[in-house]
């Protein structure tokens, strides 16, 4: 009923419907109203995000309407993805002219070619934000530039996951192109091909990468060979999550290794301006002596540590003080909207610690939502986040 008299509204006056930048909606509502959320975004001309439903990016045939009308009336959209079904849509971009502000793009489980990826992410000049998932058929060769078609385009956060036929070789040669290189602010490799022997590669190609993120599952031991340390002026946050599947009970062996040479890039001081680590190995913390007095860290450190099958993690904070000393105090914490991966789990909790006059602390809940304005009741029911009606 709300969309509907929402879409009364705008329909009736398009100044109104020229002032809406942003339509947001529940999940069942955008799910079981496709026929009236089509007839909204009809008039809303300078709509630049839009709650979709789940069909809209496969190209179900209910949303195809609603599509039509998206992409006729709507040229100002900012986000979009498409997955496994819309090859149809994705092969319509090129020479299209469509949503030419697009800035954030997601492809997942497509059935294309490299060339038609090339072409596709040419089509939208001011994307910033890539998320490439389950691309059977994109490898290395598609940072390789090509004569004939677009080169890979400047991304400032780029998301690369379950894709083992992309490489560090792949990524460096992208990151080879100075406007690349100097664009690249966000990576996240999750199951792809780049390991952690060969992450210094990228890293010494991206001057402006302050957010990395790497999670692999490893069947073999870190190389004896020497290999270059993690090096990077930029990088901020790091989610570093190497797991062992094959390892007896558990005991990460294989993956201890790989722990074990980032140690040795913290402590070689190669990492200056790193200031949160995820670890997903709760010997993390047992494993880096962080009051040695040679070598030491020479910034404050936000440790994050849980293994993989925990359902809660601690954090260690590490500040350098005046007199050369180092402090460090583990807790156990809870975390909402925080730098975390799907592996440290989504639906946390957030609160805040306070002191409980023992030596101690307590985890106080904080209220996401704020205070209800005048007029407004709530109740458990309402407020629950399983309501999908929400």
């Amino acid at each position: 009923m709300r969309l509907q008299l929402f879409m009364r509204t705008v329909r009736e006056s398009q100044k109104l419907a020229d002032l809406v930048l942003s339509l947001r909606l529940p999940y069942m509502t955008r799910e079981a109203s496709k026929s009236d959320l089509a007839r909204t975004v009809s008039v809303l001309r300078h709509v630049r995000y839009v709650d979709l439903p789940v069909g809209f990016f496969s190209d179900e045939p209910a949303s195809y309407t609603l599509k039509q009308e998206l992409m006729a009336k709507c040229p100002d959209i900012r986000r979009m993805t498409y997955t496994h079904g819309s090859e149809m849509s994705i092969s319509r971009i090129v020479g299209a002219k469509l949503w030419t502000n697009l800035e954030s793009l997601e492809l997942s489980g497509l059935h294309v070619d490299e060339g038609t990826l090339l072409q596709v992410l040419g089509s939208f000049p001011a994307l910033r934000s890539l998320k490439l998932e389950n691309l059977a058929s994109i490898g290395d060769s598609v940072f390789t530039p090509f004569r004939a078609m677009p080169n890979f385009p400047p991304i400032e956060r780029l998301i690369i996951r379950n894709m083992t036929s992309i490489t560090a070789d792949g990524l460096a040669t992208n990151l080879s192109v100075s406007q690349n290189q100097h664009a690249l602010e966000t990576l996240g490799l999750t199951q792809t091909g780049v390991r952690p022997e060969s992450l210094h590669m990228i890293l010494s190609r991206a001057p402006r990468l302050k957010s990395l993120t790497l999670e692999l599952d490893v069947e073999t031991s870190f190389p004896a060979q020497e290999i270059p340390l993690l090096t990077s002026s930029s990088v901020e946050i790091m989610h570093y999550e190497i797991t062992s599947t094959g390892s007896p009970s558990g005991m990460q062996t294989v993956a201890s290794s790989y722990y074990n040479y980032l140690i040795s890039s913290l402590k070689s001081n190669s990492l200056p301006a790193l200031r949160h680590l995820y670890a997903l190995d709760p010997r993390f913390i047992d494993m880096l002596p962080l009051a040695s007095p040679k070598p030491d860290l020479q910034q404050p450190l936000a440790l994050y540590t849980k293994g993989p099958d925990d359902f809660e993690w601690n954090i260690t904070q590490y500040e350098p003080t005046a007199t050369g000393k180092r402090t460090s105090v583990t807790r156990p914490v809870s975390f909402h909207l925080a730098q975390l991966s799907p592996r440290w789990g989504v639906e946390s909790r957030q609160s805040v610690l306070v002191g409980n006059g023992f030596g101690g602390y307590l985890a106080v809940p904080v209220d996401e939502e704020g205070p209800a304005s005048s007029g407004e009741k709530s109740t458990n029911r309402r407020d629950s986040k399983y309501d999908l009606w929400r």
